[in-house]
C-alpha cells in the first residue's frame, strides 16, 4: 500500500498525509498497540516515525518553574545526543520539552490528540510552526475535530508511548490519570522509564509526587544530574540497538 494523499477536508490541509495502517511509513511500533489506529494523519518529515533514537518528554501541565526549566534542558541534552524529542505539545512539561529540543536546533515529534490543522492549545501553534520549520513532524491519530476519536487524550498517551524508545516524567500527581496511563502503556512495552527527582527530595514541591510513586513502585530510573541522564540516553540506545 501507498501513503495516501487524497483524503482533504479542504484546500488548507493539501500538506496532511494520510498514513494507512498497512503503509510502509506506518511505525511498526504502534502495531504492537492493542488498537492501533487505522489511519494517522501527519505533517511533516515523515522519516522521523522510522528512525533514529526517540525519547519523551513529558509530565503534569501544572508544572513548577523548575519542572520547566529541567524540561527545557533535559530535552535540550538529549536533542544533543541526537535524540528526537517526542511529546503532545500540550501546556507544562511537553511544552519544555519542545522548547528544549527547537533550542538544541533538534528534530521533534509532536503528537496531538487534535487534528494536525488544528493545533491545540492554540498558543502553541507557535511552537508547532517552528518543529515544521526545523524538520520535525505532526501527527495525531484525529483527522477531523468530528472524528469519533478526537478528543481522545488516552489515544494520544498510547501514540507517545508506543513511539519513543524512552521516556522522562519531568513532574507529576499521582491522581492523574492519563499521564500515569501513558507511562503504563510505556513500561508494558518494554520502554525505559525515568522520573526527574528533585535534588533537595521530594518534599522540593507537591508536584513530585507522581514521580516518587513512579520511582519506588514502578522501577523508574530517577533523573537527577547529567551522570543519570548519560545513564538514561545509554540504557534507551542500548535497548533500541538490541530490539532491532
Amino acid at each position: 500500500m501507498t501513503i495516501s494523499t487524497d483524503m482533504k477536508l479542504n484546500s488548507a490541509d493539501s500538506d496532511v498525509i494520510v498514513i494507512n495502517i498497512g503503509d510502509k511509513s506506518y511505525p511498526q511500533d504502534l502495531m504492537k498497540l492493542k488498537l492501533p489506529p487505522e489511519k494517522l494523519y501527519a505533517k511533516g518529515n515523515l522519516e522521523l516515525l522510522n528512525g533514529g533514537f526517540h525519547t519523551a518528554i513529558t509530565g503534569t501541565e501544572k508544572v513548577s518553574m523548575k519542572g520547566m526549566d529541567v524540561a527545557i534542558g533535559l530535552s535540550n541534552i538529549l536533542s544533543g545526543r541526537g535524540h528526537t524529542i517526542v511529546g503532545g505539545l500540550e501546556r507544562g512539561c511537553s511544552t519544555g520539552g519542545h522548547l528544549g529540543c527547537l533550542g538544541a536546533g533538534g528534530k521533534s515529534i509532536a503528537v496531538l490528540s487534535s487534528p494536525v490543522t488544528d493545533v491545540m492549545p492554540e498558543e502553541n501553534q507557535h511552537i508547532a510552526d517552528k518543529i515544521l520549520q526545523n524538520s520535525g513532524l505532526l501527527i495525531s491519530a484525529v483527522g477531523d475535530s468530528k472524528d469519533e476519536w478526537a478528543g481522545e487524550s488516552n489515544v494520544q498517551g498510547e501514540l507517545i508511548a508506543a513511539l519513543c524508545d524512552g521516556m522522562i516524567v519531568i513532574e507529576s500527581f499521582c491522581d492523574e490519570q492519563l499521564l500515569m496511563g501513558t507511562v503504563k502503556t510505556a513500561v508494558n512495552m518494554n520502554k525505559t522509564v525515568g522520573a526527574y527527582r528533585h535534588p533537595g527530595g521530594f518534599d522540593m514541591t507537591d508536584t513530585s509526587e507522581g514521580n516518587e510513586y513512579l520511582i519506588k513502585e514502578c522501577g523508574a530510573i530517577p533523573v537527577r544530574n547529567i551522570k543519570d541522564t548519560d545513564k538514561f540516553v545509554d540504557i534507551v540506545e542500548k535497548m533500541r540497538r538490541n530490539n532491532k
